[in-house]
């Protein structure tokens, strides 16, 4: 399977400083709109990023971890999900001792990964793929947090006439009261799940 660049947080973080620096982002589509989302997602990714704090829960599971993992993750600097989750797998990489190497990699310069993990038949991101030492896939999670799922759906049900700004409104409105606990109950879960 070939890839291109891969990048760690860190790197990642700098991609998309430079790129709102350049009033740009990642992937094809330069739009006005997207390159906006780019920069909010940025303000986002900063702020989790100082106000991160472990729950209890994903704090025990990722410390508990006894094997080595590679956790993959396919984002998009435009992505508003991806924003609230990508600083949260950071915290886990961290906080893991060296069990988990966090590799971030753009979806789309890696299509025929993210069409190997497709949601509902769509490339929605962010999508995590955990390998184990054999390079074997042992669990998979996203792209968003399975309340919030529910919450969209219900939300679209309720008003047949939204658009898509309106979803990404009332999305971002539950991500902020949220503030990543959901995320964090999730991959508590999946990260329990691995040992």
């Amino acid at each position: 399977m070939e890839t291109q660049k891969d990048y760690t947080y860190a790197e990642y973080l700098d991609l998309v400083k430079s790129l709102v620096a350049e009033n740009k982002t990642t992937g094809p589509d330069q739009s006005d709109e997207i390159i906006y989302y780019t920069g909010l997602n940025l303000v986002r990714m900063e702020r989790i990023g100082k106000t991160f704090t472990f729950t209890d829960e994903l704090l025990s599971s990722v410390q508990k971890i006894k094997q080595n993992y590679h956790f993959v993750v396919l984002t998009e600097a435009w992505c508003g999900d991806a924003a609230q989750a990508v600083p949260v797998f950071d915290y886990i990489e961290r906080e893991s001792n060296g069990k988990i190497k966090l590799t971030l990699l753009l979806r789309d310069e890696n299509l025929e990964l993210m069409d190997q993990y497709l949601t509902n038949g769509g490339r929605s991101i962010p999508k995590l793929i955990v390998y184990n030492e054999l390079k074997e896939v042992v669990a998979t999670w996203g792209p968003r947090p399975d309340l919030l799922t529910q919450h969209i759906q219900l939300l679209k049900e309720e008003n047949k006439e939204a658009d898509y700004t309106f979803l990404i409104e009332k999305m971002q409105l539950w991500y902020a009261k949220d503030r990543t606990l959901s995320t964090q109950k999730e991959l508590a879960a999946l990260i329990g799940g691995l040992r």
